[in-house]
């Protein structure tokens, strides 16, 4: 069975994120990073603002956004970190697959960045 994400949820974690985390940026999204070694499980929240598009715009992008993370995600990479992926206005014109590799482009770069940057 594959390891479920918890969702990151309150404005407070989100704005922890934002300020002291690390970033991945692609022109369709951006990957936050914060590391948290006193937390076992990864958590992830999804961002769009409303300068994408209006509600529908943003929740079908939304969307397929978690499914991508479903599918294709790697929580066991991001045990002690909270990750928040934020969508951008070019994710609107893309398909599925684009999206998908723009999230896997900036999941390969964090990936490497908590590789070089682990205690082991």
């Amino acid at each position: 069975m594959k390891k479920r994400w918890i969702r990151l949820q309150k404005n407070r974690d989100f704005q922890k994120v934002y300020e002291k985390g690390r970033f991945f940026v692609h022109p369709s999204l951006v990957l936050y990073l914060l590391r948290r070694p006193s937390i076992n499980n990864g958590r992830i929240g999804f961002a769009a603002g409303k300068k994408i598009g209006n509600a529908v715009q943003r929740n079908r992008v939304r969307r397929q956004l978690k499914e991508v993370v479903r599918l294709y995600g790697r929580p066991d990479f991001f045990n002690e970190c909270d990750i928040i992926v934020m969508i951008r206005k070019p994710a609107l014109e893309g398909r599925f697959n684009d999206i998908r590799e723009a999230y896997t482009y900036c999941e390969k770069k964090a990936i490497s960045w908590l590789k070089s940057n682990s205690k082991a």
